[in-house]
């Protein structure tokens, strides 16, 4: 949630640009996570796959629909996503 507006705000970096190099360091620290922790039991391998898979797909089709929207109303999209989570944290106390 903060990289992609870091990188858009700070490098100046186009948001289709931002948004990939940020899932891209999500892999790097998330394989970093499981190589971890794969020989302890701290990892539910069944919950990972239940999560994940739909995950996977989700992403695929967030792709394809991304492809067709203006980089300004994923800006605008991803803004108020943030707000709405951030008003429910606050609201959350």
């Amino acid at each position: 949630v903060v990289i992609v507006p870091l990188l858009i705000l700070i490098t100046k970096m186009p948001a289709r640009m931002a948004a990939a190099t940020s899932l891209a360091t999500l892999i790097l620290t998330s394989l970093m996570g499981v190589i971890r922790f794969a020989g302890s039991d701290h990892i539910d391998w069944v919950a990972a796959i239940v999560i994940g898979t739909p995950a996977i797909v989700g992403v695929l089709i967030g792709i394809r629909f991304q492809k067709r929207l203006p980089a300004e109303w994923l800006i605008l999209g991803f803004g108020l996503f943030v707000v709405v989570i951030g008003l429910k944290m606050v609201f959350a106390l």
